[in-house]
């Protein structure tokens, strides 16, 4: 249409104006905000439709948008989008902040609605109004679960567990945002029934939008940033054990309650126990950990005792996918305890050198327990000296929802790229790979 009227334009003086009464009537229409159609759920949303096949049609004075297939050249890509610990790369937050600080947006207080509730939480105990976000770097944000804020709403957040009953309505810059940190075997809902209509995911994939792992290592301020602007290690004492090598009488620990995961790390379990001996803690085992039931904190007090007495913890996942790693490798971390990895994430980059044994780095269990047995005190300790220059940091997801509105592309207009492209259930899916056991378990 505007391309015949440029046209007209060019040929005479009333098709000019033509030209300008359309852009009138186009402008003073307002902001258009989206909803569903009868079947046709939104897919995502598209402020600047100008490079997109978008068509708009009326419908009970509301505007419903066709948006554009999520390859189009509207977004952005993932790498600019995600936000890493909290902390953006350094070169793209500086030019955010740099490009505006100072606009009306930035200093508009962005409203979190939680739409889902969480196991029961309607705040998915976290807390609401803007409490939550006090020591943030950005704190700008609110939280609020009273559904009738919708339209006020700059996110909306669906756990994974729960019916997402999507709003009828829906801003084109509004962000659905799936928080998960659990593989997706584990998603009783599934994820079908959110089709395209989330554009945000907040998980522990790092191709996500917000990467929000259980945990993440990262260098002591004192070598990173330090006085006088040291960057070298020499500036903390090297790490020395509390406890000595000699007092650890057993060898191998393990604490489950999972018999039957679909990781299969109780089929390498039950071939590693040929070679060397392993306790096992909890419903799969013959121990129990009664400090447990003592102090109603299973694992600070159970690793405590476990230090002590053991040398290597099997930090062992249920499910093999890509990036995913829990509580089960930072309990032995905190702890003066070797963990022995089994799990889909790439463990060499997430955390520092010789830190960890990996069971895949060994042909087999006989050969992994011959390792372990031979291993000599000075190489056991060895496994510690990266507590000298690390600390173990959990993320506050609150803090990376308000910096990621604040400080991501999305908060100078950019659309977010969702990292699935058109399939939800297929990029969580095709991430895990549960029948590696399996086909290892062949060569032993």
């Amino acid at each position: 249409m505007f391309v015949l009227l440029k046209n007209i334009a060019k040929r005479s003086r009333f098709g000019l104006l033509l030209l300008f009464l359309a852009v009138g009537v186009l402008v003073s229409r307002g902001p258009y905000h989206v909803t569903y159609m009868e079947g046709q759920p939104v897919s995502s949303y598209a402020e600047d439709s100008s490079n997109s096949s978008a068509t708009n049609e009326e419908a009970d004075g509301e505007i419903f948008v066709a948006l554009p297939s999520l390859n189009t050249t509207n977004y952005v890509s993932d790498d600019e989008l995600t936000v890493r610990g909290g902390h953006p790369d350094t070169e793209t937050s500086e030019k955010i902040r740099n490009s505006s600080s100072d606009s009306s947006e930035q200093k508009k207080r962005k409203l979190i609605l939680f739409w889902t509730p969480k196991l029961e939480s309607d705040d998915w105990n976290w807390g609401l109004g803007d409490g939550p976000f006090s020591g943030c770097r950005y704190t700008n944000c609110e939280f609020s679960s009273d559904k009738s804020r919708v339209r006020e709403a700059a996110m909306l957040l669906f756990y994974r567990r729960e019916e997402p009953n999507f709003p009828s309505y829906r801003h084109p810059r509004q962000l659905y945002a799936h928080f998960s940190r659990e593989p997706p075997q584990q998603v009783t809902t599934g994820y079908a029934m959110y089709g395209d209509v989330i554009n945000m995911t907040i998980s522990y994939r790092r191709g996500g939008n917000i990467y929000a792992p259980y945990f993440e290592v990262q260098r002591r301020k004192e070598i990173v940033g330090g006085a006088g602007g040291d960057t070298g290690p020499s500036s903390v004492e090297p790490y020395r054990p509390r406890i000595d090598f000699a007092s650890k009488s057993r060898n191998v620990v393990w604490m489950t309650s999972n018999c039957r995961p679909r990781s299969k790390r109780d089929v390498y379990v039950n071939e590693l126990r040929k070679y060397i001996n392993v306790d096992i803690y909890g419903q799969c085992g013959n121990y129990t950990c009664e400090l447990a039931k003592k102090h109603g904190n299973v694992y600070q007090h159970c690793f405590e005792r476990f230090e002590r007495r053991y040398k290597f913890y099997l930090a062992f996942e249920n499910e093999l996918c890509d990036d995913y790693y829990t509580e089960k490798l930072l309990n032995p971390l905190k702890h003066e305890l070797v963990p022995i990895v089994l799990g889909g994430a790439d463990y060499r980059r997430e955390m520092p050198e010789h830190s960890f044994i990996n069971v895949f780095d060994f042909q087999n269990p006989a050969r992994l327990a011959e390792f372990l047995r031979r291993m000599t005190k000075e190489e056991y300790n060895e496994y510690f000296r990266w507590k000298s220059e690390y600390v173990l940091v959990v993320p506050d997801i609150e803090c990376l929802l308000c910096e990621f509105l604040y400080s991501s592309p999305y908060a100078r207009g950019r659309q977010v790229s969702p990292p699935y492209g058109k399939n939800f259930t297929a990029w969580m899916y095709n991430s895990c790979d549960n029948g590696i056991i399996d086909r290892l378990s062949e060569k032993w």
